[in-house]
């Protein structure tokens, strides 16, 4: 029974009460809440703001299926 609302669970507005998790980062494990912020990868992975911020953009490239190209000159 928590302490605050007297209730099991606690009821909305409750300071202990937790927001529904809507997703869960593929990465980190952690929950995705409303007001969170994340993206959807191509393959369905969903990443959270907090790894996004983390990655360089290199791996960020990469998650999302864009890889980097090396310019040549073409001698012909």
């Amino acid at each position: 029974m928590c302490d605050i609302c007297g209730s099991y669970p606690c009821l909305p507005g409750c300071p202990n009460n937790e927001p529904p998790e809507i997703y869960r980062c593929d990465r980190c494990g952690e929950s995705i809440v409303a007001g969170d912020k994340f993206i959807e990868e191509p393959d369905g992975d969903i990443v959270c703001e907090c790894c996004l911020d983390n990655m360089t953009m290199n791996d960020l490239l990469e998650e999302l299926g864009i890889s980097l190209q090396t310019a040549e000159v073409d001698i012909w």
